[in-house]
């Protein structure tokens, strides 16, 4: 810079080359190789370092010398590609929404009303956790091949029906009359029905009793058989006939009870007044 003495006389152009250096300068970073102005940033720096601290120069690195290249185990870290097993982390999210995830659903919802269905070990989804059909709602329900069941419950197979099928278009195709079992037992029956109604009809009880073997017992001291059974050729009872009332010989009432095929059932009782003449002897037998 040029600088002029007391008594010189000022060169503007002086005082102009003197600005012009000025503002070179004054705008100058400083640098390793350079005088100047210190940066914003270098400032920061500066601050930055805390106080006695010092540069010094490092000759070794973990015992190692020269150029040093560091490796993991040289500062107690793990090596790139380190893992750990996940029971090995601690501090661990307790919730899904911890580990950043927000699409799942929580385990506690399994098979849990108003949750999501869980799947058995052949990743199928249990039974249990699916509704049955009823005849109101849809729903799973048991197969049966059987032609017998009356289960309200299960649903006959494709098989079962077509075995129903079968049967009645042969059936519809077979000319032969078909009876039910209870008419089958009607007519097997026909004949003894209508020989137990000719044996108990009152009339013929009565024509009957001639043609059955006869047993008398309960002898008075007038020689009179109180009691009178017809049997059957087989033993059994077909009527018994009962004298009571009055005094003997001239008893006043004659009681006949018939008896069904097995000799033991009563079928029914007939009752008769007897009458006598002046001289004793029997006129009449009225059916009470």
């Amino acid at each position: 810079m040029k600088k002029p003495e007391g008594a010189d006389v000022v060169n503007i152009d002086d005082l102009n080359q003197n600005f012009d250096i000025l503002d070179v300068e004054v705008v100058k970073v400083a640098s390793p190789t350079q005088n100047g102005r210190m940066s914003a940033a270098d400032k920061a720096k500066l601050d930055g370092i805390e106080t006695g601290a010092q540069r010094n120069t490092i000759v070794s690195v973990n015992g190692k010398t020269g150029t040093v290249v560091l490796n993991a185990s040289d500062v107690g870290a793990s090596p790139a590609g380190h893992t750990h097993a996940f029971s090995e982390i601690t501090s661990k999210p307790t919730t899904l929404g911890g580990y950043g995830i927000t699409d799942a659903i929580s385990i506690s919802q399994k098979g849990s009303a108003n949750g999501v269905a869980s799947l058995d070990g052949s990743a199928k989804v249990p039974t249990t956790q699916l509704p049955s059909a009823t005849t109101t709602q849809a729903g799973i329900v048991q197969l049966n091949d059987t032609l017998t069941s009356t289960s309200a419950t299960q649903a006959a197979t494709a098989n079962a029906v077509k075995r129903v099928n079968d049967a009645v278009v042969a059936h519809s195709a077979d000319t032969t009359k078909h009876v039910t079992q209870a008419e089958k037992d009607a007519w097997n029956s026909a004949e003894a029905n209508a020989k137990a109604y000719t044996d108990t009809a009152p009339e013929a009880m009565q024509r009957n009793l001639g043609i059955f073997n006869v047993y008398k017992s309960g002898k008075d001291a007038n020689g009179i058989f109180t009691t009178v059974e017809y049997k059957r050729t087989n033993g059994t009872l077909y009527a018994r006939s009962v004298l009571s009332g009055g005094t003997s010989p001239q008893y006043t009432t004659r009681t006949i009870t018939y008896y069904a095929p097995d000799g033991t059932t009563v079928l029914r009782t007939d009752a008769f007044t007897l009458t006598y003449d002046a001289n004793g002897d029997l006129i009449s037998e009225v059916k009470s």
